[in-house]
């Protein structure tokens, strides 16, 4: 990379011979060919045309800088002839018989233009330099094979494990929705099966695309044609009645979003990704959607029984209170161990190994193989917190949820389902179909089986609303677990934070478009009361998920970028200071034309001598910016982590002592509310990264302040900016902000526009 930019900068043969020069093709860090610069070189030629003009602007340059050298030598041999003449003595006092004359002969030797318009001291600079990188590429190689397996261990240190989800939605529904195929296939049998289907507009020439027990992800990704997304609809197909639903397919038992976080086929998918998306699809929605078991069983005594997998199958109704909580432990043990595996293939794919393409592109490419962090925990991350979403719950119950809208001022979200008599004692009356009403029965079991499932300590209910909003609302799940990845990079502990907090701030955005869907329709059916609750749950959902989003965007987007960002500032940095020297070692030369003093550079040429020396190291000092930081962040976080404890159990006003000696609780336990502890560890978040951006300064710093160790004060270029990475990530912080201020406020007036009325 460093050769391929100083032959597009300069545009010399002969010395970088990059594939820029050497007419080979650049080939990216996946071993293909990259078009733009093929283009380029081949339709204009190498060098290019402004290179001409530049060596030409050298040439002439260099030429009136001899003018100049030679009337600086006119002016100091009248001044040898005046001393001479006063003092008697040849030469004068001050002439150096033996320094000056070679000076002046070095002078205009450096001077003199060569080939392409360079003279001397500039083919100097670019030796220097071209010495200096393959110095820096060499220590940067041998650093890669002398590693065993990779920066800090094993790999897997470097991809964080995410918290488990929480799947009992996703549970409760295909419950519900198995349970809505037995009602269906029992009284319906003239209407058709009940089938499951991916589904598209019927516009499509396929459309439809009926899921089998044998299903695979790949299958599914095919038939999403590179969409990052894909409809399952649980329902009754038939062309003729159905012609304008997608797929021709009627939703009778409800719909779910299937998102593909990496929608490519065959060995381009990451393979992590894919096993996290195929235990999705095929071990929770289609083993259960084919496992007759897991439902509540309809026959036509009336008689409902629930059977399962997991519980006895002679469970008879009302089945084991521990059924479902068993059934939501196994399902949910069952993704974390899969969440694990998918992990160790992630990195057993060797996509995230220092291979030889990286290798090729020398100390320049120092800085990209860190930020596959991201790359690695965003693929993970991502596939993780993709659940398949529930768009759709069964018709029947969608048209209880419809009428109690349209009577009750309010309904309760656990309650919305249930087909019991209205506030003031009217039944529901369902009109789509005869047997409506018990069937709304059935589901109404099945559905609210599921609502006591106990969850994780962190999601579960606790009675305080504004608790549970922030464990909701904030993906605290995240949080809480960044400390609690020990054995994980820090950078990887920050990374998996950050995407959970923009996944969670996702989510909730999706939220509020469907809390102000709600309340669109409730306005169509004249309950002002309940557009207006909409309205209002809607905006604080927006408001929280711009805020979660800032700090994510922080952490995932922005973070990652430092090491990579640091390096290639200090690589642009160095090839500034390159071009610098090109057109200031001109004046080097005339600097040697003294004729007092001892030694070649004399009292002018020394601090020239020593930038050349710093172009020459600065390559090899930069790579170990890179490895000091990298070593000194990871040190830091994991002394902070083991202290984090200690000390916020300290702050405001928290009596160890006394607690302890009361029965409370142990030292190992956490002494905060989960309001604290939320707080406390985006305090923790922040402190990890301004320690973050501490280190990685070290990049530039450890080049620019090391001749200081020879006695020299000679500054290294600076473009007078500051710490462009740090402005870089305070402007980002800044825009994000403001991005996400203009997003939620757009938001807020889609939803007050909706729910106006």
């Amino acid at each position: 990379l460093a050769g391929i930019m100083m032959d597009m900068v300069f545009g010399v043969p002969g010395i970088f011979n990059s594939c820029i020069s050497g007419g080979a093709a650049c080939l990216d860090l996946n071993g293909q060919p990259v078009q733009y610069l093929s283009k380029i070189t081949g339709e204009y030629g190498w060098p290019y045309p402004i290179h001409h003009g530049f060596h030409q602007m050298l040439q002439l340059y260099s030429l009136g800088l001899s003018v100049v050298a030679a009337i600086i030598t006119i002016y100091f041999m009248i001044t040898v002839i005046l001393e001479t003449a006063e003092s008697g003595t040849p030469f004068g006092q001050r002439f150096n018989k033996v320094w000056a004359p070679i000076r002046i002969v070095i002078a205009f030797g450096l001077l003199i233009p060569l080939g392409y318009g360079l003279n001397s001291a500039q083919y100097i600079t670019l030796y220097a330099a071209k010495f200096g990188s393959g110095f820096a590429t060499n220590a940067w190689i041998q650093f890669n094979t002398t590693l065993t397996q990779s920066y800090l261990g094993d790999t897997v240190d470097l991809i964080t494990e995410p918290n488990t989800p929480e799947i009992g939605n996703l549970l409760q529904f295909m419950f519900t929705a198995v349970t809505c195929k037995a009602l269906e296939d029992e009284d319906q049998n003239d209407a058709g099966e009940v089938k499951a289907y991916l589904v598209k507009d019927p516009t499509h020439t396929k459309n439809h695309l009926v899921l089998k027990e044998i299903t695979t992800r790949e299958t599914v990704a095919k038939f999403a044609e590179g969409s990052n997304s894909v409809l399952i609809r649980f329902g009754i197909r038939d062309s003729d009645k159905y012609p304008l639903q997608k797929g021709n397919v009627e939703p009778v038992c409800g719909e779910i979003l299937f998102t593909l976080t990496d929608s490519r086929l065959g060995a381009e998918v990451d393979p992590g990704t894919e096993r996290l998306q195929s235990h999705y699809l095929e071990y929770i929605l289609l083993e259960i959607w084919f496992d007759p078991k897991f439902a509540f069983e309809y026959d036509p005594k009336g008689i409902v029984q629930a059977k399962s997998k997991i519980a006895p199958n002679n469970a008879n109704y009302p089945p084991p209170e521990t059924m479902v909580q068993e059934a939501y432990t196994f399902y949910t043990k069952d993704l974390a161990s899969n969440i694990k595996y998918s992990i160790t293939k992630q990195v057993a794919s060797g996509k995230w190994a220092i291979d030889t393409n990286l290798k090729n592109k020398g100390w320049g490419a120092a800085g990209i193989w860190y930020n596959k962090v991201a790359e690695m925990n965003g693929a993970v991350t991502s596939a993780v917190f993709n659940i398949p979403r529930v768009s759709r719950y069964p018709m029947v119950m969608e048209e209880i949820i419809l009428k109690k809208r349209r009577y009750n001022q309010s309904v309760d979200g656990q309650d919305a389902y249930n087909p019991e008599p209205l506030s003031d004692n009217k039944t529901l009356g369902l009109r789509s179909r005869p047997e409506a009403d018990h069937m709304a029965g059935v589901m109404w079991e099945a559905y609210s089986y599921w609502n006591n499932v106990s969850e994780s300590s962190h999601t579960a209910p606790t009675g305080n609303a504004f608790i549970d909003a922030i464990n909701q609302i904030f993906g605290t799940s995240g949080l809480f677990s960044m400390r609690n990845n020990t054995d994980k990079h820090p950078l990887a502990q920050l990374v998996g934070v950050g995407k959970s907090l923009v996944e969670s701030s996702i989510n909730n955005m999706g939220y509020a478009a469907a809390g102000s869907a709600v309340g669109l329709l409730a306005k169509l059916g004249g309950v002002g009361s309940v557009a207006g609750v909409s309205s209002i749950v809607s905006n604080m959902l927006v408001t929280v998920a711009m805020l979660t989003l800032t700090m994510g965007i922080l952490l995932f987007y922005f973070v990652p970028f430092l090491p990579f960002m640091y390096f290639f500032f200090a690589l642009s940095e160095w090839i500034k200071g390159i071009f610098e020297a090109m057109v200031g070692i001109p004046l080097w030369a005339l600097s040697h034309i003294r004729i007092d003093g001892e030694g070649l550079p004399g009292s002018g040429a020394t601090n020239g001598y020593f930038l050349i020396f710093e172009l020459f190291l600065r390559p090899i000092l930069t790579v170990f910016g890179l490895i000091a930081s990298i070593s000194i962040f990871a040190a830091t976080v994991a002394v902070l982590n083991d202290i984090w404890g200690m000390v916020t159990s300290n702050l405001t006003g928290f009596d160890v002592h006394s607690e302890v000696a009361g029965g409370g609780s142990a030292l190992g336990d956490y002494f905060r509310s989960s309001i604290d502890e939320f707080f406390y560890t985006c305090v923790y978040a922040v402190v990890v990264y301004i320690m973050g951006t501490s280190c990685f300064k070290l990049i530039d710093q450890i080049p620019n302040k090391i001749l200081r160790w020879i006695g020299q004060s000679v500054s290294s270029f600076d473009d007078g900016h500051g710490d462009t990475t740090s402005n870089f990530l305070s402007s980002g912080f800044i825009g994000g902000d403001q991005i996400t201020g203009n997003l939620g406020k757009g938001l807020k007036a889609g939803i007050a526009s909706a729910t106006k009325g």
